[in-house]
């Protein structure tokens, strides 16, 4: 079983020439990561809420969630969770990643349906 952390880093200002700069980024890393690198697996993790529109996107991208991490970091004396996603060379290959605009990968529609996704899977997984 071969796996791989993933991880980028974002332009702090954003314009029409590098909206997507960070998802074209990480489908050359998934791409690289399971063509030539032969992985089955890259996983990552984000905090939530505060980078919810960023797991949507990944969500968009493929990327599956795998679990939640209940008071995964500490701030201002509260506790932050955490989103634990992945994706399989499988996924990538029947979502067809690679051959997909990333514009049509981030769409409105697709945004969309992947937010309700993760509200029912935080809504499932949240301990209240």
């Amino acid at each position: 079983k071969r796996s791989a952390q993933i991880s980028t880093i974002s332009p702090i200002k954003k314009n029409e020439k590098n909206k997507y700069c960070v998802y074209e980024a990480r489908r050359a890393i998934l791409n690289y990561a399971f063509q030539a690198l032969s992985l089955n697996k890259i996983y990552g993790g984000t905090l939530y809420p505060e980078n919810k529109s960023y797991m949507i996107k990944n969500m968009c991208m493929g990327f599956e969630i795998e679990g939640i991490n209940h008071d995964s970091q500490w701030y201002n004396n509260k506790p932050i969770m955490g989103i634990n996603y992945f994706m399989t060379k499988s996924i990538f290959i029947k979502k067809k990643i690679i051959d997909t605009r990333i514009d049509k990968l981030l769409s409105k529609k697709n945004r969309n349906l992947n937010e309700k996704k993760l509200s029912k899977i935080i809504s499932f997984l949240h301990i209240k």
